[in-house]
């Protein structure tokens, strides 16, 4: 198997280009609400405080591994989910001093995607 880097690769003439982007869509629904309440309490149980509140700006939330506290942001209990599960691998010790940020994001989102 073989795989290019963007930067490798040029487009055919007269040929439409696919997009490179992934496609994205808001997470929404509430179909997983469910778990955020044993989700919490994993991560309250690693000496976590977790909070829902409003976040200004795009991000869903954050994680303070310092002082111990993690922020998941107002939005539909999917959403919430993703995010609480995201900084929780955070805080378990997927950090950017550890793997730097790119690398630390390509580890919590790979875990969010991994099958059970």
């Amino acid at each position: 198997m073989f795989v290019f880097d963007r930067a490798q690769v040029a487009p055919i003439d007269g040929v439409e280009q696919a997009s490179l982007e992934p496609p994205c869509q808001p997470l929404t629904g509430e179909s997983h609400r469910h778990l955020i309440v044993p989700l919490r309490a994993f991560a309250e149980s690693l000496g976590f405080a977790v909070s829902f509140e409003a976040i200004d700006g795009p991000v869903g939330g954050w994680c303070d591994s310092r002082n111990k506290r993690i922020v998941d942001g107002v939005a539909p209990a999917n959403a919430q989910l993703r995010t609480l599960i995201h900084e929780t691998i955070h805080g378990l010790g997927v950090g950017y001093a550890e793997y730097g940020g790119e690398g630390a994001e390509v580890i919590v989102d790979s875990v969010i995607f991994c099958p059970e």
